[in-house]
């Protein structure tokens, strides 16, 4: 499989926020991953690397019966993000150059 990330910074910004992976396991299950740091925000492109890293992390380590079916999937993805945006949020509050940073991820 190949794939392709482009990106932009737009006009406005002149650090680029967004990140994106293809992530592949041992068992060839493959994870394609975008995050895209909150524009306006402090320390966007840190918050997004920071979840790319994390998702990709918990996806290398997850059992694989959460990838068995859609439902499977689908909690785990949930969780994961649920878990990764608390890291994130408590990363904002201990490092006062990066308060209020987020990002989408998808």
């Amino acid at each position: 499989m190949e794939f392709t990330a482009l990106s932009d910074i737009g006009q406005k910004r002149s650090v680029n926020e967004d990140r994106a992976a293809m992530f592949e396991r041992p068992d060839a299950i493959r994870l394609g991953v975008v995050a895209d740091g909150m524009g306006g925000h402090n320390a966007g492109d840190i918050a997004s690397e920071m979840a790319i890293l994390m998702l990709e992390k918990k996806f290398m380590e997850a059992d694989v019966s959460h990838f068995l079916t859609v439902p499977a999937v689908q909690e785990w993805i949930i969780q994961s993000v649920k878990e990764i945006n608390g890291e994130i949020y408590k990363h904002s509050l201990t490092h006062e150059d990066c308060q209020g940073m987020g990002t989408t991820l998808l």
